[in-house]
């Protein structure tokens, strides 16, 4: 924060994939299983860390559970708001299903 005293931070937590308890694909194919998207395991654990270490005075949180993703926008940035819909139009173009609200 001293280099960059408005850093924003942000993740996705990615979802877990389960080799052992398998489905049948579209094409009839025996494969694993992946996690939701939504809310994943990551997403929990990293967001209730997060939401208790770091707290709301210097970062403005914004969560995303569609995508499992989290933002800190730093309260330092002139307009929080814009650098919030700026991240929120990268993020659907990354994520089709997110909705740009």
């Amino acid at each position: 924060m001293e280099k960059y005293p408005t850093a924003s931070f942000g993740f996705a937590g990615a979802r877990s994939f389960d080799p052992v308890n398998k489905k049948k694909n579209k094409k009839g194919k025996t494969i694993g299983r992946w996690e939701q998207l939504e809310e994943n395991q990551r997403f929990k654990v990293y967001s209730a860390i997060v939401r208790k270490r770091i707290g709301d005075i210097t970062f403005q949180h914004f969560i995303y559970k569609e995508i499992s993703a989290y933002m800190l926008i730093n309260r330092k940035c002139k307009n929080v708001d814009l650098k919030e819909t700026i991240i929120k139009i990268m993020l659907s173009a990354t994520y089709n299903h997110f909705s740009n609200r």
